[in-house]
């Protein structure tokens, strides 16, 4: 796109030196100013537009500036995927305190060193569900996790504890409808 800009208007020549110069050329150059300045301003923000529309198309969500395209909980009616892949956080080796969240990514893994008491955050609100998948490396049978939040689940979690009878690695999901106030564990395996 050819710019609209056009600085013809503008007197380089103005003022003279040495010379008493008009008011009227002064105000004259301004105002040609003004108008080209105006110009590029509209001539950029359409072109950062377009550039933001292709950068969004084209780049993986992150999580600040204009390369952030959460659509903020906004339906894609009957999309097609091909090939999609999901967020994968390895959160390390944990003792302690284990700090699932929400945001970091839809699969998880974590070593637990040790027991761990967990917290979860960044739920969805509203009438809409969450879920993470938890990969579970776990090298002392006997190993726990606490859970402070009401845990429902059948046979996995026991008093609030998910307790780990042997060494290896447990894949459970975590799935909250109502913003994290209540989670279900969901046992999807071990090996």
């Amino acid at each position: 796109m050819p710019s609209a800009i056009d600085p013809t208007y503008i007197n380089s020549d103005f003022p003279v030196a040495g010379q008493n110069n008009t008011s009227q050329g002064f105000r004259d150059n301004f105002a040609s100013i003004k108008q080209c300045l105006e110009t590029a301003r509209i001539e950029i923000d359409e072109i950062t537009k377009i550039t933001q529309i292709s950068l969004l198309r084209k780049l993986p969500v992150i999580d600040s500036g204009f390369y952030n395209n959460d659509l903020e909980y906004t339906q894609l009616i009957r999309p097609t995927l091909r090939a999609a892949a999901v967020p994968y956080a390895d959160l390390g080796v944990i003792s302690g305190q284990l700090l699932i969240d929400y945001y970091k990514a839809e699969l998880q893994k974590v070593t637990l060193a040790d027991s761990a008491s967990v917290t979860f955050d960044n739920f969805p609100a509203g009438d809409i569900a969450g879920s993470i998948k938890m990969i579970i490396n776990v090298g002392t049978a006997g190993s726990y996790l606490l859970f402070g939040n009401a845990v429902d689940s059948t046979g996995i979690v026991v008093n609030q504890r998910m307790t780990f009878s042997r060494t290896g690695n447990y894949v459970v999901e975590f799935i909250s409808i109502d913003q994290g106030t209540r989670y279900f564990a969901l046992g999807l395996g071990g090996f």
